[in-house]
């Protein structure tokens, strides 16, 4: 139990002075700056950078999240605007579309029959996927960046209770800044998973 206690307390001392050497190295290295897709690389693939990246600026932070939020966007608007020309181009789905929006939102024939001619007009036009594919990207990164932040902000408030529970010394502000950059990995995850099942 002894022994216990002084490793974990030889652990703490030992990140205090490595965030503390960080700290200084940052000051120094201020002028530089990373580009987006190594700031990506690095939050997917080397966890001993979080302690460099929870010391800048939460601006910085923020800036990235919502690249990152605004690509997993555009791919699942890409998918789906996909999905749907091929829905309208082909006559089977069409119809099976056509059965559920009957059955389960209780549609009237005529009103399906019209938005189908309707869709089935537009769908040589280019203009209309287009505006589709950019209709569906606002919608997509305004609700993922609002429920993003719910869980980057979750994600904090466990980390710095944590940090609490281990007596480190971390501050609710680096604890955010960290949970923005491991949340990368879960988000482009689930934009595979989703096109896969598109």
């Amino acid at each position: 139990m002894i022994i216990k206690k002084y490793l974990m307390k030889i652990w703490i001392n030992t990140l205090e002075i490595y965030l503390a050497n960080n700290w200084r190295e940052k000051k120094v290295l201020e002028g530089k700056k990373i580009s987006f897709f190594k700031r990506v690389k690095m939050a997917i693939t080397d966890f001993d950078s979080y302690g460099d990246m929870a010391l800048e600026k939460l601006s910085i932070a923020i800036k990235y999240y919502a690249k990152v939020m605004l690509i997993f966007s555009a791919i699942l608007a890409i998918s789906f605007t996909y999905k749907f020309s091929t829905i309208i181009n082909n006559d089977e789905e069409l119809q099976v579309l056509y059965s559920q929006v009957k059955t389960e939102y209780n549609v009237d024939d005529s009103a399906i029959q019209d938005a189908v001619n309707t869709l089935k007009s537009n769908s040589n036009n280019t203009n209309f996927y287009v505006m589709l594919g950019a209709s569906i990207w606002i919608y997509l990164f305004s609700i993922y960046f609002i429920m993003g932040f719910l869980d980057v902000f979750l994600l904090s408030i466990l980390g710095f209770i944590v940090s609490r529970f281990t007596r480190m010394k971390l501050r609710y502000k680096p604890a955010f800044i960290m949970a923005i950059y491991a949340l990368t990995l879960p988000i482009f995850l689930n934009a595979i998973y989703i096109v896969a099942n598109t």
